[in-house]
């Protein structure tokens, strides 16, 4: 943990995320994969110069899945850059990162194109899951998402293109028809800052599904997972409950998170993970929907979903979203055994989305 000083500095070179310490360790500390981890887990591997400065990293997060009843340990890539007078040792971090003996799967879902070229030369494949490389959103404030374009481009006068690129998707939503708010009596749609226990009685349902790779999802792996974000009010939850008799059941939620894009002034928010009982479609429809309110509400410039499986996308889909090429695959994985590289050669058993990984840690 007394790396973090060089690391940061070592990130903000080439223009990669930071955070700062306190939220660095909380990656590892008290991060519920561990517990049933008996042996030290090296929380990544560094390059030192002679004169001991950090010039190298490859971070290494523990999450917990299961398929089919079955607790597996998997191993995440976190924040690999090495400088420039040092990069013929970037394979061997990846080499060490691809070996560590206690890991069932290795998962990269933040990759760029040297990643999943490096990656992939190792053995590693894409998730099959359809159209990863294609984001689904939302445009939540037009004038915004329009100044935000604007600023991409560099355009001149960025205010009054801004307005104008605005008005014109404002149009072009009020043609697709934009579908209205509206929700299904027999369910409750709350927003919620709190993972409670009604969150772990889900995920035993949940976990008692159709045979596919889960990520872990009880209440202390989800608090853990979005604790910073829930704390700063950059992240919301949207649950969906049953009512019959007068009992409310959780049978679904949606996490949203804020993932602004500073340099071009884009307020956006990410759909981090969803989750429905039975694949509920009209559920499904519904906490995206309530979503988006949020992200109106909110001021929010769009709304993107990343990832997901088929029968996911196919209802958000149904909600007319604009779509976007990404410049990579971002999900790629690598079994350490045949067996479990067999079953996940199928598309049905993946529902990767920011939620698998480090994009929303």
């Amino acid at each position: 943990m007394e790396d973090h000083a060089g690391v940061a500095a070592l990130e903000k070179r080439y223009g990669l995320f930071t955070t700062s310490k306190a939220v660095w360790c909380q990656r590892w500390q008290g991060n519920p994969a561990l517990e049933r981890v008996s042996t030290p887990w090296p929380i990544g591997w560094i390059v030192e110069t002679e004169a001991g400065q950090v010039a190298g990293f490859f971070g290494n997060i523990p999450m917990a899945y299961e398929i089919n009843g079955k607790r597996m340990l998997a191993a995440v890539t976190n924040s690999w850059v090495v400088d420039e007078d040092h990069r013929s040792q970037s394979l061997k971090l990846l080499n060490r990162f691809l070996n560590q003996p206690s890991v069932d799967l290795f998962l990269s879902t933040t990759a760029n194109s040297q990643t999943m070229a490096a990656m992939m030369a190792f053995k590693a494949h894409k998730v099959p899951q359809p159209d990863c490389d294609q984001a689904l959103f939302w445009i939540t404030n037009y004038p915004g998402f329009g100044r935000a374009l604007a600023a991409k481009a560099n355009t001149p006068f960025p205010e009054v293109i801004g307005q104008i690129a605005g008005l014109g998707f404002g149009i072009a939503d009020v043609v697709r028809r934009r579908p209205s708010l509206l929700t299904p009596k027999i369910h409750k749609f709350d927003t919620t800052l709190v993972f409670d226990d009604r969150f772990d009685v889900l995920w035993q349902r949940l976990r008692s599904g159709p045979g596919m790779l889960r990520l872990v999802r009880d209440r202390s792996s989800l608090n853990w997972h979005f604790r910073r974000f829930l704390n700063d009010d950059d992240a919301w939850i949207v649950t969906c409950e049953k009512v019959e008799k007068n009992i409310d059941t959780l049978t679904g939620y949606a996490v949203f998170v804020r993932q602004d894009n500073a340099k071009i002034g884009l307020r956006r928010a990410l759909l981090a993970d969803i989750q429905v009982e039975g694949n509920d479609k009209g559920v499904i429809r519904d906490l995206v929907l309530t979503g988006l309110a949020e992200c109106r509400a909110r001021r929010l410039d769009l709304l993107e979903a990343i990832g997901l499986a088929a029968t996911k996308r196919h209802v958000l889909k149904g909600i007319t979203p604009w779509t976007r090429r990404l410049p990579n695959w971002p999900y790629l994985y690598k079994a350490r055994t045949s067996s479990l590289a067999e079953m996940l050669r199928n598309p049905t058993f993946w529902d990767a989305s920011p939620i698998d990984g480090d994009a929303c840690l």
